[in-house]
């Protein structure tokens, strides 16, 4: 008989340590499950952060760098990140610059034609006054009055187009 209860106090030992065991397993990993959540949503906050700035990245917005404290890969890829977002500042800067600069040299073509159109007429009435004074032609009076109100007229032209301008 003190054998067999020797033996049910054993496998009771034994059941006691096992139940004791899953038990410590169980807990073990509840805890390292919620470790690992909170480490990975740590890691993944910055990597979420950089994707997200990626995302709302767009010509002539606010570009906004991120800070970040550290020497990890992370602070590698934020360092990275803020070095574009530099460099396309830059980049969209001088792409403003360019447009200004060719819509200007696009208004000074169009004005430009705008003076030649008017200073035509005007060179050829001259030269058609000057020929006809030199050959000292009949009704020169007439000719002379005709070319000066052309030449009125492309005066005023050239002078509203200055004032528009």
């Amino acid at each position: 008989m003190p054998h067999f209860e020797q033996e049910t106090i054993l496998n009771s030992n034994a059941s006691n340590l096992i139940k004791t065991l899953v038990n410590l397993y169980a807990i073990l990993s509840v805890f390292g499950i919620v470790v690992v959540f909170y480490v990975a949503k740590g890691i993944s906050k910055p990597l979420n952060i950089l994707s997200n700035r990626l995302a709302d990245l767009n010509l002539g917005g606010s570009y906004k760098p991120i800070q970040w404290r550290g020497n990890d890969e992370i602070a590698q890829l934020v360092r990275q990140y803020n070095h574009t977002v530099k460099e396309l500042k830059i980049s969209t800067d001088k792409l403003a610059e360019t447009e200004r600069q060719g819509a200007w040299k696009e208004m000074a073509k169009q004005v430009a034609h705008e003076i030649k159109n008017p200073l035509t007429p005007m060179r050829l009435n001259l030269q058609h006054l000057q020929r006809t004074l030199a050959e000292g032609a009949i009704g020169s009076e007439e000719k002379r009055a005709k070319i000066i109100e052309v030449l009125l007229a492309q005066i005023n032209k050239l002078t509203r187009l200055a004032d528009d301008f």
